[in-house]
């Protein structure tokens, strides 16, 4: 037996069965298609292109991911008519910015999402249904992309309690 027949034949039998298939598998993908193309050269273009469009996937949903987060940012504001009468031009200010509702009926609710773009607080403002104007100072503090909920309550008289259950 000719010296490289015979190391030939030693390296097959040292060569685990894995990479002996994986060698098989190369040489069957070195045949040429019908467009004279290699097989494993469109092999391996392939899964560079499965590989690109799962990378392009995962930054197109971590995108939407964090879209989503910084859309749904601040804080739930309640605010329950608990006067017993119908409140008018109901708004709540923060820094930054302000919500109102036009009128809230007796136990009606009204719910606002607000975001302010520092440091804040609430004030409340509303007319009762006598017609009598009334401000408030909620003392919460949040801050820019906080979460949780506020709940305010317009009481009879024009006093106003909340609940706080902002998070940082």
């Amino acid at each position: 037996m000719p010296l490289v027949a015979a190391l030939a034949r030693q390296e097959r039998i040292a060569m685990p069965l894995a990479f002996r298939l994986h060698a098989t598998e190369r040489s069957r993908l070195s045949e040429r298609n019908s467009t004279g193309q290699s097989l494993l050269r469109f092999n391996m273009r392939t899964r560079f292109g499965i590989t690109l469009l799962v990378a392009a996937l995962l930054a197109v949903v971590g995108t939407g991911l964090v879209s989503y987060k910084l859309l749904d940012a601040g804080v739930t504001v309640t605010v329950k008519n608990a006067s017993g009468g119908e409140i008018t031009n109901l708004q709540i200010k923060f820094t930054g910015g302000s919500k109102s509702s036009p009128k809230l009926k007796p136990a009606e609710f009204f719910e606002t999402k607000v975001n302010p773009n520092g440091e804040s607080h609430l004030v409340v403002e509303f007319a009762d249904s006598s017609g009598k104007q009334h401000s408030a100072k909620v003392d919460v503090y949040f801050e820019h992309n906080y979460s949780g909920t506020i709940h305010v309550t317009l009481e009879p008289d024009g006093k106003v309690t909340w609940k706080d259950g902002t998070k940082s």
